[in-house]
């Protein structure tokens, strides 16, 4: 239930609008401040910026303290950023607007608390370290990947399940980062591209973790079926991140994807940087990193009482000086019929007449 907080002075004054203006509330559009409106994300925080920006405007049509009060106390809630701008587009455009009223408004707002669904997500950091998750130039899972991946993500899962043994439990999104140094494929490798490569290790991440979801009985998307992200192109967009090997190590130069034949041109060799020293220097870049979200329905008392807090509630009103109208009562005029101006014959002289003139 929403409360309306309003001093003396603006009763006095909403009162003085209603006997020297009238309301044009009507006219006034909520482009910005409504979700509902058709219009793009980029030009809608494009506008709201250039609106915001001119919100002076506004301030010159405020007449008392308290006014000016809840107009300040809108201009600093980012969340009222869009309301302001509504405000500035309309007096913008209506430049026969003498006034405005604002309000303010306190809404009690009660939110259930089994409503509530905790997200656990668990994400790797981009320094962690993930080059143990596969040999070179293979795709095969480790078991000290598996090892890994069981202690960073499912022991957690594991935890929340025991605290929550009877609560529901749904898949929110899975993304996997993944990439390939930039030492050259070899061996059973070889024929593939370092993109192939990644998306291989990628894979086989992605298939060993939703494996271990569904052991754990949790196989259902909380909301879009198989929301999953893979990124497979690297920091360098070819299924690579970091240098190139350090001479004399033959390499792949940009733009390349085939193996062979590898290049010894040291002119190329700087392409994604300078190369570093060692071979374990380049760990770092062969990464395969998931951030996994799963949500827990969790099942409360219907006893316990729901969370209430207050919102803030600010309105506008618009207001147009009074015109006076004059009404005009016409008698209908007969239609004459226009007669042609005798032509003046030449050598005439027009004198009075002395019957119309007596």
């Amino acid at each position: 239930m929403s409360k309306l907080i309003i001093t003396e002075n603006e009763k006095r004054r909403i009162l003085n609008l209603y006997s020297n203006f009238i309301i044009r509330e009507q006219e006034f559009k909520r482009i910005y401040s409504n979700p509902k409106t058709n219009i793009s994300s980029e030009k809608r925080i494009e506008d709201i910026n250039r609106y915001f920006a001119n919100q002076d405007i506004v301030r010159k049509l405020i007449k008392d303290k308290e006014q000016l009060a809840i107009w300040e106390e809108m201009l600093s809630d980012e969340r009222q950023k869009p309301f302001v701008a509504d405000i500035v587009r309309h007096i913008e455009g209506s430049p026969v607007v003498a006034g405005l009223l604002l309000t303010k408004a306190t809404e009690e707002v009660k939110e259930p608390q089994g409503n509530k669904n905790p997200a656990l997500e668990i994400k790797f950091e981009p320094e962690k370290k993930t080059n143990f998750y596969f040999r070179d130039n293979e795709s095969v899972l480790t078991d000290e990947g598996k090892k890994d991946i069981e202690d960073t993500i499912f022991a957690q899962i594991i935890l929340n399940i025991n605290e929550n043994p009877d609560s529901n439990k749904c898949i929110g999104s899975l993304i996997i980062d993944s990439s390939a140094s930039r030492f050259r494929n070899t061996a059973q490798a070889e024929k593939l591209s370092f993109a192939q490569l990644s998306k291989l290790r990628n894979d086989s991440v992605r298939d060993y973790i939703m494996q271990r979801l569904t052991e754990l009985g949790i196989t259902l998307w909380c909301s879009t079926e198989n929301n999953i992200t893979q990124n497979v192109n690297g920091g360098n967009g070819d299924g690579t991140s970091g240098p190139n090997p350090p001479k004399p190590t033959p390499f792949i130069p940009k733009g390349q994807s085939a193996m062979n034949p590898p290049s010894t041109d040291e002119a190329k060799r700087n392409e994604f940087g300078q190369p570093l020293a060692t071979k374990e220097e380049y760990d770092v870049y062969k990464y395969t990193r998931p951030t996994l979200t799963v949500a827990f329905e969790m099942k409360k008392s219907s006893e316990t009482p729901p969370e209430i807090y207050t919102n803030t509630v600010y309105d506008v009103q618009f207001f147009k000086g009074k015109t006076k109208t004059t009404t005009v009562t016409t008698r209908r005029t007969p239609k004459f019929k226009r007669l042609p101006i005798p032509k003046v014959i030449s050598g005439v002289k027009m004198v009075d007449c002395p019957i119309f003139n007596k």
